[in-house]
This record gives C-alpha cells, sequence and structure tokens, in this order.
C-alpha cells in the first residue's frame, strides 16, 4: 500500500473537527442536564419536607405568597438577563456591571411594593399569615435577583461546565438550611424566609466569585441594548403575572388548600421545564450570537430538537407519576391525574421558546409588546372563567388554551419574520 492510498483511509481534518465539536457539545449539554436533574431532585425533596410538616391550607398560604413575589419579577427588571447573555456573547462585557447597577436601584422600588402588599393583607385583608409571608421576603428576593445576574453572564460567555455546577452548591446549600428551620420553626414565615435569606447571601458570592474568575475583558456596552432591556423588562409585567395568575386566582376565586392542590399537582411539569430549559440554554447563546437568515435556520433545527426532547420526556414521566406522588407527597396521592393532565400541557406551548429568542432584538419590540398584551388578556379571561367553572381542574384547561394561543402567535410572527430575511435557505 503506498503512502497515498494509506493517508486516502484515514479520516479527513474537517471530519476529525466535527466529531470534536460533538463530543465538546455533548459534554456540555451532559453537564447542564445532571445540573438540572439534581436541582430538580433538591428541590422536590424541600417541598416535600414542606408539604409533611405544614396543613394543607398552611402549604397553600406558603404557594400563595410565592405567587405574589414573584409575580413582581418584573420590577427586578428580569428583561436585562436576555440583554446581559446577548452583549456577553458579542464580547461586550461592561454590560454586566451596568445591568447590576441598574437592578440595584430597581430593589428599592420592588421591595417598597412588597411591603404596601403586606400591609393591605394585614390591615385591610386581616389575613396576617400572608402579609407576615410576604413581608419577610420583600428585601431580600429583590437583592436575590439583582445578584443572579452572572447566570446570564457565564451563558454569555458559554462557560456551561461551571453554569452547570454553581446552581447545584446553591440547591444543596439553601435546601440544608431551608429544611433545617422548616424541621425546628414548623412555620411557613421561618420556612420562606430562610429560603429566600439563603438564595440571596449565595448569589452574592456566587456573583463575587464569577467575577475572579471571569472578570469582564472590557467596560464596553450598548446603550441601545440596555435600552432595549428596560423595554423588554416593561414587555414581560405580563407575562410575569400571567405566569403567577393561576396561583394568585385559585387563591382569590377559590381557597388556599385549592392553591396546594394546584401547587402539588403542575410540580412535575414545573420540574420538566427545568429539565427541558438545559436545552435552551444552550442553544440561545449560539442563536443570538447569529442574526439575518443564519439566526433562523439555527433557530429551526434547535426548534426540532426541542419538541422531540419534550415529547419523549413527557410521555416517559406521565408514566412514574404514580409511583412518584406515593413516595413524595402521600398527602396529595389523589391529584395524580391532575398532575397528569398538567405535565402535557408543556407539549402545545414549550417549543415556542426557541421562536422568541428569534424575536428579542430592538426592530421587533412592538411585536413582542402586542404578543405579550395578547397573551396576558387570553389568559386571564379563560383562567378566571375556567376556574369558576371547574375548579382547580380549570386552572389547568386553562394552561392548554393559553398554550396553543401562544403556539400560534409565535409561529405566525416567526414565520412572517422568516419570510422578510429572503436569503435564507428552509
Amino acid at each position: 500500500m503506498d503512502r497515498i492510498e494509506f493517508l486516502s483511509g484515514l479520516p479527513s481534518l474537517t471530519f476529525i473537527r466535527k466529531r470534536l465539536h460533538l463530543s465538546k457539545n455533548l459534554f456540555q449539554v451532559g453537564h447542564l442536564f445532571v445540573r438540572n436533574i439534581l436541582t430538580a431532585g433538591v428541590g422536590i425533596l424541600v417541598i416535600s419536607v414542606i408539604t409533611s410538616i405544614l396543613s394543607t391550607e398552611q402549604f397553600g398560604t406558603y404557594r400563595f405568597a410565592i405567587g405574589i413575589v414573584s409575580s413582581l419579577a418584573f420590577l427586578g427588571l428580569q428583561g436585562l438577563n436576555t440583554v446581559i447573555m446577548q452583549e456577553t456573547a458579542k464580547g461586550r462585557h461592561g454590560v454586566l456591571n451596568k445591568a447590576l447597577r441598574l437592578r440595584l436601584k430597581a430593589s428599592v422600588v420592588y421591595t417598597a411594593v412588597l411591603l404596601a402588599i403586606a400591609c393591605y393583607y394585614y390591615f385591610v385583608a386581616g389575613q396576617h399569615l400572608l402579609a407576615f409571608c410576604i413581608a419577610s421576603v420583600s428585601f431580600f428576593f429583590p437583592l436575590s435577583f439583582a445578584f443572579d445576574s452572572y447566570k446570564p453572564y457565564l451563558l454569555g460567555l458559554k462557560e456551561y461546565i461551571i453554569y452547570s455546577r454553581l446552581p447545584v452548591f446553591e440547591s444543596l446549600i439553601s435546601a440544608v438550611f431551608v429544611i433545617s428551620v422548616a424541621w425546628i420553626a414548623k412555620n411557613p414565615i421561618a420556612i420562606l424566609f430562610s429560603m429566600v435569606f439563603s438564595q440571596c447571601a449565595i448569589h452574592l458570592i456566587f456573583y463575587r466569585l464569577i467575577l475572579r474568575l471571569h472578570p469582564p475583558q472590557n467596560k464596553d456596552y450598548s446603550s441601545t441594548a440596555m435600552s432595549f432591556g428596560l423595554k423588554l423588562s416593561a414587555i414581560n409585567t405580563f407575562g410575569c403575572i400571567s405566569s403567577q395568575m393561576d396561583t394568585i386566582l385559585t387563591g382569590m376565586l377559590l381557597t388556599m388548600s385549592d392553591v396546594a392542590i394546584l401547587r402539588i399537582a403542575t410540580l412535575p411539569l414545573v420540574k420538566l421545564k427545568e429539565l427541558i430549559n438545559v436545552l435552551v440554554e444552550y442553544v440561545s447563546p449560539h442563536i443570538v450570537s447569529h442574526s439575518g437568515h443564519q439566526l433562523f435556520k439555527r433557530a429551526k433545527w434547535a426548534i426540532i430538537a426541542l419538541t422531540i426532547a419534550v415529547i419523549i420526556c413527557t410521555a416517559l414521566i406521565a408514566m412514574a407519576l404514580p409511583w412518584f406522588f406515593n413516595i413524595f407527597f402521600p398527602k396529595y396521592v389523589d391529584v395524580v391525574p391532575l398532575a397528569v393532565l398538567a405535565l402535557f400541557s408543556m407539549v402545545v406551548s414549550m417549543p415556542t421558546r426557541i421562536i422568541q429568542l428569534t424575536l428579542f432584538t430592538e426592530e421587533r419590540s412592538k411585536q413582542i409588546g402586542y404578543m405579550r398584551t395578547i397573551q396576558f388578556v387570553f389568559d386571564i379571561i379563560i383562567l378566571f372563567v375556567m376556574l369558576k367553572i371547574y375548579g382547580v381542574m380549570g386552572a389547568i384547561i386553562s394552561r392548554y388554551l393559553a398554550g396553543i394561543l401562544w403556539t400560534i402567535m409565535n409561529f405566525v410572527v416567526y414565520l412572517k419574520n422568516r419570510r422578510e430575511t429572503p436569503t435564507i435557505v428552509f
């Protein structure tokens, strides 16, 4: 065999590069997936302990307070996360410090609004337990939100391994603290405070640690991008409120016990979303770092992969739900049918997360605003009607109807934007 024939039988350099790139991608995705499994498992353990300690009504009050606080997350300038990730991926690292300063200023307003709501429930509504639950987290929750900015920064740097490991330590440390307080105090106020306080302290420590490990290479940031981040935060007002509206309306129209049943029934759905988010987190920097036809081309394959992953994971977890509830939530084993129904609602809406990445640009901010407004109004109306007719099950049915509308809107806008980019080959 001569040398030319021998060399022709060896793998090409392009083939080797592709295999190495694939191996690197699988390794990074694997880290993120393991992280989400561990954090989801720790979260389930913490909720299992809390539900075993608190009564159904107490747990419902605890979850209702979290729903109110989380629904106001837009006050923490949530839209800046997208800008931090996008700008960092483009090499403009000064966005992190600028975003943190804006969020610390916004946290003052966030705290004031939470305290005002707590005063209303204490002095007007007469719900003292709920008022103290909200007041107990009014200071540390906004700060925790601000210092959590290191996560989109790591995503923008494509430091997936570090990004996958830190939340595991965060969830473990917080879990030990919360479970210890829960066993000692057996009180929803103390449990909620311990959870938020521990998360705030951990986020602050990790933020400082990341700045030491990966200090910003420059102070550059785009003023236009920051302006867009503020617009996106305003647009996310509807999204934040809508995401917690089932909990809030259930507590207002039904009882706190019904809130507990709803939150336990939707727990597998929430944890599965956290697992599936690993794909979204991984592909986001790769998609938003491109523009034009390349943006849509990459988004297409990400949509296909995410849809397949959602269908497979949903079917597998649905079969394991009876076993899951018998072990972790024996008090709520009767809600298994509701949990299965809630779980499959994700199939109709989750893939649109990728489509949203193609819309997160300054020139399409009006599209996002219109879509969020329509979604919010529809969610409120359909949720209110379904709760009145079907009770807790109505809240889950409304997820299907809202998800279908959201998917249709996203695909219509996606196709419209794709047609306006004539160089794309689909």
